[in-house]
């Protein structure tokens, strides 16, 4: 897990990591500054399924999330994003600890960016990886219903 990073985060992110949905998955942004972001989640019972290991699907929202918050670093206010396209391959099984999702922009079009994320725990062991294309959108044209 990368501790060498600064903790630049910006105010539009910190407000998106106060939504519901982050903060009942429990992951914040540690680190989000152009096109690279570091997203830490610890591990809690209620992400475990039936057998005790964590859920694939908590491993694909970090993922979504890491690579989420390293496109919004490179977005200007008047745009959005929203995940296209998500690819994860779930490399080791998990119970407990510090996950810690590592997301970099690869390639970054006027209309789509594409990012990998990798995710691992505090032994530094590879625990998930994946890709994904995010859509680049007008913010205007993009409001939330509330």
């Amino acid at each position: 897990m990368s501790n060498q990073v600064s903790h630049k985060i910006s105010d539009r992110l910190k407000k998106i990591q106060t939504g519901a949905f982050w903060e009942l998955i429990g992951a914040k942004v540690i680190h989000a500054d152009n096109g690279h972001a570091i997203v830490e989640m610890h591990i809690e019972d209620k992400h475990l399924q039936a057998y005790g290991i964590l859920h694939g699907g908590v491993l694909a929202t970090l993922i979504d999330n890491g690579i989420g918050a390293a496109v919004h670093s490179l977005l200007t206010d008047e745009q959005a994003s929203a995940t296209v396209d998500l690819n994860v391959k779930f490399l080791k099984g998990i119970s407990e600890g510090v996950l810690q999702s590592e997301a970099k922009v690869f390639k970054k079009g006027r209309n789509m960016m594409f990012a990998e994320c990798s995710i691992s725990n505090e032994k530094d062991e590879l625990i998930a990886w994946g890709s994904g294309t995010f859509a680049v959108l007008d913010r205007k044209r993009w409001k939330s219903s509330k």
